[in-house]
């Protein structure tokens, strides 16, 4: 559905907003079939609910309200041509198993004890690579 829209708005950025919020809902819902909602899964949910929200606001400010397509997305439209359509329906399928990959790490974070020393370390860098990302994209 959201692919039909994409393809009629003319903007193939809603295949990123897709994943980042695939990723975050993905997120959430290992979160709830944990057996053990302990301070450690919360964090880790917490971290990726703010690292997916963060960028789904972005790009759906600065790529899909503005009007404007991505770089990558119009030069693949132009390299494509005429199948370009077709093709863009591949890479909006290919978003399902890459964010179940990407999750893998997450549900790893969800599903085990750290330390409050790690705990505290990996919110620390967490933190720093989301404050990054956020500037990154001031730029």
């Amino acid at each position: 559905m959201l692919y039909c829209l994409a393809v009629k708005m003319r903007i193939m950025a809603w295949v990123d907003l897709i994943w980042s919020l695939g990723v975050g809902l993905g997120a959430l819902t290992y979160y709830m079939i944990a057996t053990d909602q302990a301070t450690t899964a919360t964090c880790g949910l917490a971290i990726a609910l703010l690292w997916s929200l963060r960028l789904s606001l972005f790009l759906l400010r600065d790529r899909i309200l503005s009007g404007r397509e991505d770089a990558r997305y119009a030069h693949l439209k132009a390299y494509w041509g005429a199948k370009a359509t077709r093709n863009f329906y591949g890479l909006f399928l290919l978003q399902v198993p890459l964010a179940a990959l990407f999750l893998l790490p997450i549900q790893s974070a969800l599903s085990h004890q750290a330390t409050p020393a790690w705990l505290f370390a990996g919110l620390i860098l967490a933190l720093l690579g989301i404050g990054g990302e956020h500037l990154s994209d001031q730029q």
